[in-house]
C-alpha cells in the first residue's frame, strides 16, 4: 500500500473502534480479511506475472542454442518449457545445462522475493489491525464489558501466532496476557523437505484457510489432497472453488493450485 492509503486505512481502523457496539468486532475482522484477500490477489498476479517471465527467458534462451545447432541445449530448454507449462514450479534439482541452470537459480531467487514482500505487507496489516483492537480491548475494560474486552484479547492472541508481526508492544501485552501455547496452524517442518506455508479453499474472494487440514495430509513428505468441499466445508455454495497451496521444497518456494475436484501433489 502506499503511504496514503497505510494512513487512511490506521484512520478508519480506529474510527470503527469508537462506532462498533460494545462487544461486535465483527466489521473489523471482515475489513482485515477484504484487506488480506487483495493481498492475496496481488501476489497471485505476481506470480503469474513470475511464470509468464520465466517461459519468455526460456524461449529467448533457445534461440542461441538453435543458431548454434546445438540438439541437446534446444531439447533441454523445449522439454523445460513444457515440464513448466504443466507443473508450475520449477525443476528439483536444477538442471544441468548451465546458462538454464542459471535462469532457474534467478527464477527461485525473484519467486522468494514474491513471497518475502507479501508476508511484510500481511505482517504489517495484521500489526495495524492489532494496535487498533488494543484500543477497542481498552474501551470494553473500562465500560466493564469484560467478556467482550476476552474475546478481542483473544483475536489478538490469534493474530500474533500466525502473523507474527512486528510489534513489540503488541507483542508484550499478548505474552503477559496468555501463557505460550503450540500454534496448530504454523507449517511444521515436514520430513522430506515438504512445508505448507499457507493454503486456501474458495472462490470470488471468498477463501477459508485451510492450511492445518492440507498440512495433516502430508505422508511421508509428500501431500496428495483433492480439492472439495470435505476439506473445510463449502464457503462459496454453487460457486467452482480453488485449492491454492504456497510451499516451501528443500528450501525453495513454490505454489501451486487446482480446480475443485482435481488433486494436487506435491512435490
Amino acid at each position: 500500500m502506499c503511504l496514503i492509503m497505510k494512513i487512511l486505512y490506521w484512520l478508519a481502523l480506529f474510527s470503527l473502534c469508537t462506532l462498533l457496539p460494545a462487544g461486535e468486532f465483527q466489521d473489523f475482522q471482515e475489513h482485515f480479511e477484504a484487506q488480506l484477500a487483495e493481498l492475496d490477489e496481488k501476489k497471485l498476479n505476481a506470480i503469474n506475472s513470475w511464470e509468464r517471465w520465466y517461459l519468455r527467458s526460456l524461449l529467448d534462451l533457445r534461440e542461441p542454442y538453435t543458431q548454434k545447432g546445438d540438439l541437446d541445449g534446444v531439447l533441454a530448454l523445449r522439454t523445460e518449457s513444457e515440464r513448466f507449462l504443466e507443473e508450475r514450479i520449477l525443476p528439483d534439482p536444477f538442471s544441468e545445462l548451465e546458462a538454464l541452470n542459471t535462469l532457474q537459480r534467478e527464477a527461485a531467487k525473484r519467486l522468494e522475493r514474491i513471497t518475502e514482500v507479501e508476508l511484510g505487507e500481511i505482517r504489517r496489516l495484521a500489526g495495524s489491525y492489532d494496535l487498533a483492537l488494543a484500543e477497542l480491548q481498552k474501551k470494553l475494560t473500562r465500560e466493564g464489558k469484560i467478556d467482550e474486552a476476552l474475546a478481542v484479547r483473544a483475536e489478538r492472541e490469534r493474530l500474533l501466532a500466525e502473523y507474527q508481526f512486528g510489534s513489540e508492544q503488541a507483542a508484550g501485552e499478548a505474552v503477559a496476557q496468555t501463557q505460550p501455547q503450540a500454534n496448530e496452524s504454523q507449517a511444521p517442518i515436514i520430513p522430506g523437505g515438504l512445508r505448507i506455508t499457507k493454503a486456501r479453499y474458495g472462490a470470488n474472494n471468498k477463501f477459508v484457510d485451510v492450511t492445518k487440514e492440507v498440512q495433516k495430509a502430508i505422508r511421508e513428505g509428500k501431500l496428495s489432497i483433492r480439492a472439495s468441499n470435505s476439506i473445510k466445508g463449502d464457503p462459496t455454495p454453487g460457486v467452482v472453488k480453488d485449492l491454492i497451496v504456497e510451499y516451501q521444497y528443500r528450501s525453495r518456494p513454490g505454489s501451486r493450485s487446482v480446480r475443485e475436484g482435481q488433486m494436487l501433489e506435491l512435490p
